[in-house]
This record gives structure tokens, sequence and C-alpha cells, in this order.
């Protein structure tokens, strides 16, 4: 599991898990996605899976319910958007 989002990073650290033969999950920040969509592809076409690490990765438990569906259900729907399905969702780890 890489806890990660996406970023400039993502290629370097894509190709070091391709060269070891290892694929994992990438938990991944939605609005990120857009901004390094070249660097979220590679991962995914990687085989590796990519999962929900909320849209603008706030604390949640800062959150209106109505605020925390629309993190994971924006986030959702950007993927619903490029026909991929994200496999899990995942907190900042802060709130926890």
């Amino acid at each position: 599991m890489i806890a990660e989002s996406v970023c400039q990073t993502t290629d370097a650290l894509v190709t070091f898990l391709q060269e070891k033969n290892v694929h994992t999950t990438h938990f991944m920040i939605g609005v990120n996605i857009l901004q390094y969509w070249g660097q979220f592809l590679k991962a995914f076409e990687a085989g590796d899976d990519i999962a929900v690490h909320t849209y603008t990765h706030p604390f949640m438990t800062t959150l209106s319910n109505e605020d925390v569906v629309a993190q994971v259900r924006t986030w959702g729907l950007t993927f619903l958007f490029t026909c991929l399905i994200c496999s899990a969702w995942m907190d900042n780890g802060v709130d926890s």
C-alpha cells in the first residue's frame, strides 16, 4: 500500500516498483489526479490498484456528513467520468 497521492515523483515510484515486479495499491487524492493525469495513468496502466484518498484531503472529522459524502462522491464521479473504478477509500490518518 502506498499512501502517496499522485505527484511529480509517481513516475519514478511506479518505474521502481515495475523493476522489482511489485504491484501495490496507490491511495490518491482526487484533485491531484487532475493535476498529474499522466502520472496517475502510469500507475493505473502498470496494473496497480487505485484507491480513494478523498478529493481534497481535509480533516474528515471537521466536516459535516454532507461534506464527507461530497469528498468521496466528487472523487468517485471523477473516475466514473473516465470509466475507472476505485477499489478502496482511506481517510488522512490524522483523524483516526
